[in-house]
C-alpha cells in the first residue's frame, strides 16, 4: 500500500466526513426547517382555536346579555301589566263605592222626604181627629147616658210618647170607647 492510496484513502475519508457532516447538517436543516414549519402551522392553528374560542365566548356572552336583557324586560313588561291591571282594579272599587255613595245619599234624600211626608200626613191626621173628636163630644154631652170621667191618654207624636189628661166620654150601655184603639191608630 502505498502512500498515494493511503492519502487517497485519508483524503476520501476526509471528503466522504465532509460530505457525511454536510450531507447530516443539511438533513438536519431540513428537519429543523420542517420542525419549524410545523410550529409555526400549530401556533397558527392554536391561535385561531383561540380567535374562534374568544369569538364564541364573545357570541355567548352576548347571547346571555340579550337573554338577561329579554328576561328583565319580559319582568318589567308583567310587573307593568300587574300594576295597571290593579290600578283598574281600584279604580272599578272607587267608582263601585261612588256608585254605592250616590245611591245611598239618593235612598238617604228619599228617606229624608218620606219623613217630611209621614210628618206632614201625620199633622193632618191629628187636625182631622181633633175635628172628628170635637164633632163627636157635644152628640155625646147631650146623651143622657155618658159619664164623664178622667182617664189618663198617650199621644204620639214627633215619636215621642207624651202623656195627657184628657176628659174622655165613657157610653154606659155596655159599650166602651176605649182610647187606646184612637193610640194605636197613631201608632200606625
Amino acid at each position: 500500500m502505498d502512500i498515494l492510496s493511503i492519502c487517497v484513502i485519508i483524503v476520501c475519508s476526509i471528503a466522504m466526513f465532509f460530505i457525511g457532516v454536510y450531507y447530516k447538517s443539511k438533513k438536519i436543516q431540513k428537519s429543523l426547517s420542517i420542525a419549524q414549519n410545523e410550529a409555526e402551522k400549530i401556533i397558527l392553528n392554536a391561535k385561531e382555536i383561540a380567535e374562534t374560542k374568544k369569538r364564541e365566548a364573545i357570541i355567548e356572552g352576548k347571547d346571555e346579555i340579550h337573554k338577561l336583557r329579554s328576561e328583565c324586560e319580559k319582568e318589567i313588561s308583567e310587573r307593568r301589566h300587574d300594576i295597571q291591571r290593579q290600578e283598574r282594579r281600584i279604580l272599578q272599587k272607587e267608582e263601585n263605592i261612588d256608585k254605592k255613595l250616590e245611591h245611598l245619599e239618593e235612598k238617604e234624600n228619599a228617606l229624608v222626604e218620606k219623613q217630611k211626608d209621614m210628618e206632614h200626613k201625620n199633622a193632618e191626621i191629628e187636625i182631622i181627629k181633633k175635628n172628628q173628636e170635637a164633632k163627636q163630644l157635644p152628640k155625646l154631652k147631650q146623651s143622657p147616658r155618658v159619664k164623664k170621667y178622667k182617664e189618663p191618654v198617650t199621644v204620639y207624636k214627633d215619636f215621642e210618647k207624651i202623656k195627657m189628661d184628657v176628659t174622655v166620654p165613657k157610653i154606659c150601655l155596655g159599650i166602651k170607647v176605649d182610647v187606646s184603639e184612637f193610640n194605636d191608630q197613631e201608632r200606625d
